[in-house]
């Protein structure tokens, strides 16, 4: 059988939310999920506001990690005029730079580090972008539609 654990992360729900917006808490999530015959287990991190110490001590027991990667940089969608609200201000941590999570990753073990929630602006879905080399030089991928990952 499967175990899956929920991890509280920081971060709001999203606008569209409405009036529960405000209730913050279990809003953000990710999932642990192991075998509990085999001792596998996956990380499923689809909203990440901040590498928190739970996020981290579950990234350590795990052989795959599934990351959010909506946003490049932290300012990518002020650049480019689309809204005023940085990655942060989003609920999302920007994957380059100091602090990104591409160097959380990097100081991973996992086996398979998986890009997934990649907003449309994130330059990384040019597979021949200079963001995306990046990216792979870490030992990291982009998730696509039909990926099949054996742990």
């Amino acid at each position: 059988g499967l175990a899956a654990t929920a991890i509280d992360l920081p971060g709001h729900a999203p606008i569209y939310a409405g009036e529960w917006r405000e209730s913050t808490e279990g809003s953000v999530i990710a999932l642990l999920i192991e075998d509990r015959g085999s001792g596998q287990a996956l990380l499923y991190a689809p909203g990440v506001a901040r590498i928190t110490p739970e996020l981290n001590a579950a990234a350590k027991r795990t052989q795959a990690i599934f990351l959010d990667g909506t946003f490049w940089t932290v300012d990518e969608m002020p650049k480019l005029g689309l809204s005023t609200r940085d990655a942060l201000a989003m609920g999302h941590v920007p994957m380059s730079g100091a602090g990104g999570s591409l160097e959380w990753l990097r100081s991973t073990r996992a086996a398979h580090k998986v890009y997934i929630h990649l907003n449309n602006t994130n330059p990384v879905l040019n597979a021949t972008s200079p963001e995306r080399k990046v990216v792979e030089a870490v030992g990291a991928r982009i998730g696509c539609d039909g990926d099949e990952i054996e742990l």
